[in-house]
């Protein structure tokens, strides 16, 4: 994490997806709750298996990897910062 260079004291981090850098930043203005933000990732099956023993430690799973309507294999994790999580094959 690092400090935003305008001296907000806000943080942002980043996700290194396979190359693609996705940042993520706090902002200093009055948020409302409850996001249906959800952040979907479409990656090989082999990944999608990684992420979900790597999410499992630290996120809520609201449904287990499984076949889905759209794919073989996805599962759905919130996790410990309350962003929603898709990751399927």
């Amino acid at each position: 994490m690092c400090a935003h260079p305008d001296g907000h004291g806000g943080m942002h981090s980043e996700l290194n997806a396979f190359g693609q850098i996705l940042a993520f930043s706090e902002i200093d203005e009055e948020v409302e709750t409850g996001s249906t933000m959800q952040f979907c990732f479409h990656f090989g099956e082999e990944y999608v298996r990684k992420a979900y023993e790597v999410r499992k430690e630290d996120a809520a799973i609201c449904t287990q990897p499984a076949p889905c309507d759209f794919s073989p294999y996805q599962f759905v994790a919130v996790d410990r910062l309350g962003v929603n999580w898709c990751i399927f094959v």
